[in-house]
């Protein structure tokens, strides 16, 4: 008897605005007294393995999509079709939708006594039910594919609400947390076969992944990257471990350095503000020079006192601002040394000694 391997495809999160074509799956879903299994369930009936994609995948060896997840979703309820990525996702979506906390967990898979498949990813769900997170495989939980060629359809209940120390038998995820374990199993002892080879400490990963929520997108992936890091310096893991780490790394690089941007935007949008001010004194203190040079015959000398008061205020404030402004930008820091702080400081000492003179008149 042939054996059926299931065959599996990963692709990047990205999250969407809540795409109609949920509302109108989830009245389709015959809704029974346990409501993850009522969509599990449809899913797994109504969705077929798309082959065709799958064979795509492996031909060009690039298991990235370039479609939005809305994209994907929509694709797979019109095409009844879809990989890994498109079961999780589905399930993903519509139990949010109906309520649930869920998160679509990426990482890769072995069957039982095979060796762990080091090409593709794979993708499950876990689901927050009554204060417990639990794990489903709704993709394994449809059926599988046979020699890559055909999709032989099959319901596979155990697949379905997965005890964690099950599931590690099977699939290990990228971030340690979603192993749901007091003791997580590292990389390498997922690839050996070695089960009984978990970490020593305890992993607490109910208050990690509360934490983990709260956290802005930078602080994910620099606390997933952390763990990551951690788990693999054990010894030798996955390829995919290793590519899945360096592409959480160019993200983080990448929010870092859009974080950064939007700072040093920001803080452009303060120095241009001070600096405007400081073109409009300098431009109402050679209105008063000009009047001063003219011995005051158009304007006098009295109504340029309440003037320089003001420019004067103006002034220090402007210095206060490019003085105590931090910055880590080269070009801001050569504009506020060499020509911002000088001129706003010797036009300050101008201005004082305008004033002095008014006063004596």
């Amino acid at each position: 008897m042939k054996k059926l391997i299931l065959l599996f495809w990963f692709v990047p999160l990205i999250g969407f605005a809540q795409n109609p074509l949920i509302t109108k799956t989830i009245k389709k879903i015959e809704f029974k007294e346990d409501t993850i299994k009522s969509v599990f369930d449809w899913i797994a009936d109504h969705i077929d393995y798309d082959v065709k994609k799958l064979k795509k995948i492996t031909k060009t060896a690039n298991p990235q999509s370039t479609e939005k997840r809305e994209e994907r979703i929509e694709d797979v309820l019109k095409s009844k079709k879809g990989v890994c990525q498109h079961y999780s996702e589905l399930l993903d979506e519509i139990v949010k939708e109906l309520g649930y906390e869920s998160f679509m967990v990426t990482g890769y898979t072995k069957k039982e006594n095979e060796e762990v498949d080091r090409t593709f990813g794979h993708a499950w769900n876990a689901i927050k039910v009554n204060g417990q997170w639990r794990l489903y495989d709704v993709t394994w939980g449809s059926g599988g594919v046979r020699n890559n060629k055909k999709y032989i359809k099959k319901y596979k209940p155990e697949w379905y609400n997965v005890a964690p120390d099950e599931m590690i038998k099977t699939h290990i995820p990228f971030d340690p947390i979603w192993q749901l374990l007091e003791n997580p199993i590292p990389y390498v002892s997922f690839d050996m076969d070695l089960l009984a080879a978990a970490s020593k400490e305890k992993y607490n990963f109910q208050d990690k992944i509360n934490t983990w929520f709260t956290l802005s997108k930078k602080k994910q992936l620099s606390k997933l990257i952390e763990r990551m890091e951690a788990m693999k310096a054990v010894g030798d893991c996955s390829p995919l471990v290793e590519n899945y780490l360096k592409n959480r790394k160019q993200h983080l690089t990448y929010h870092q350095n859009k974080e950064k941007y939007a700072e040093t935007s920001a803080k452009t949008v303060e120095i241009n503000a001070a600096n405007t001010v400081m073109r409009e004194v300098a431009n109402t203190f050679n209105q008063y020079i000009a009047a001063k040079n003219n011995r005051f015959k158009s304007k006098s000398a009295d109504s340029f006192k309440p003037i320089l008061n003001s420019i004067k205020e103006k002034t220090a404030a402007s210095l206060n601002t490019f003085n105590t402004i931090q910055v880590d930008d080269p070009k801001q820091k050569s504009f506020l040394r060499s020509k911002a702080i000088p001129h706003a400081t010797q036009l300050l000492k101008r201005i004082n000694t305008e004033i002095k003179f008014l006063e004596n008149l």
